[in-house]
């Protein structure tokens, strides 16, 4: 029942922040000279590689995707800033991404230099950023929707935020749709008899560790990535209550304990805007599969975005007509 977050593409930049220098100065028309002009870098069997040299080839490689971070983090960073919460979500997302790549037994600090990052802050910055672009891409699509269609949905759809955790028994070869069933409905009889959760859950989890599953899935609200069915038999608990019957989803069967419940709040936060607008604009979104990155091309050009490196110019113009016709200023 994990979140279904949006993919983030790492990309390998070999000395990132090395190159991000480099760029930087360009959009700002400085230091272009230097480089073109440059001085010895190395030399190798009688040829000699110039600053120069190494420039344009981290050019190719490299630089619309750094100068585009630098660029949106640039326009972005000014109009958002994220809560505490929204930080520490990103965090937990940026340690994922790590853990599943020590389960292949390489370490933290691999991982980021093998992805290009100087530290874990500048990774978390990088998913940071990539979280403030699709924030501005939703506060476009709103701009679609019928005035006050975001608020209508809340007040209509939307109940406090219920924390709590289930026991999930899943089907497989050696276990039938009916026998998951059963146990699911052996586990509540047994708490109808008295018995503790959090007990049971170990129980059964070392019982049928193939097909027993435990889990806390913290605060939940109505326009979490949960499935109908969960959902609908959440919202019905109240605290230190659980579901009578086993609740079936494409998982399997779920028994769900409710830890704690909240009154819905008239403020919403920005993750239910977002949720909202994603159920709202779906026709929109459908129409055309290149509208975020148009979305994202239109807030560069509103933000007068200029380029004074020829090459560089050109680069993006292909990008764009990747997504649009869009001609760059200038």
């Amino acid at each position: 029942m994990e979140e279904n977050k949006k993919e983030n593409v790492l990309k390998n930049f070999l000395k990132k922040e090395v190159i991000i220098s480099l760029v930087v100065g360009l959009l700002i028309g400085a230091g272009i000279m230097f480089f073109v002009n440059g001085g010895f870098v190395a030399r190798v069997g009688g040829k000699v590689i110039t600053t120069g040299s190494l420039y344009n080839k981290m050019k190719d490689y490299y630089s619309i995707s750094l100068v585009l971070e630098d660029v949106d983090a640039a326009i972005l960073n000014k109009k958002y800033h994220l809560t505490e919460e929204e930080i520490d979500d990103i965090k937990k997302m940026a340690d994922g991404y790590i853990s599943q790549y020590e389960q292949y037994g390489y370490s933290e600090e691999e991982f980021l230099s093998e992805n290009g990052f100087e530290d874990y802050d500048a990774f978390v910055d990088y998913l940071s950023l990539d979280y403030k672009r699709t924030i501005y891409f939703y506060d476009y699509l709103e701009t679609k929707l019928e005035e006050n269609a975001v608020k209508t949905y809340y007040d209509e759809n939307a109940f406090g935020k219920i924390s709590n955790k289930h026991i999930l028994i899943t089907t497989s070869d050696d276990m039938t749709d009916e026998q998951a069933l059963a146990v699911a409905n052996e586990i509540i009889g047994r708490l109808n008899d008295g018995a503790d959760f959090d007990t049971l859950a170990k129980e059964y989890v070392e019982k049928y560790p193939d097909n027993a599953v435990n889990e806390d899935l913290g605060a939940v609200g109505a326009f979490d990535n949960l499935e109908t069915e969960y959902i609908d038999a959440l919202k019905t608990l109240e605290k230190d209550t659980y579901t009578e019957t086993p609740v079936k989803t494409s998982y399997g069967y779920h028994v769900i304990y409710c830890t704690d419940k909240t009154e819905k709040t008239e403020e919403i936060s920005r993750d239910d805007k977002m949720a909202i607008v994603n159920i709202l604009a779906e026709d929109i979104m459908d129409e055309d599969y290149n509208l975020y990155y148009k979305t994202l091309i239109n807030m560069r050009k509103e933000a007068n975005l200029k380029f004074y490196d020829k090459d560089l110019k050109t680069k993006y113009e292909e990008y764009c007509a990747t997504y649009v016709d869009e001609q760059v200023e200038e």
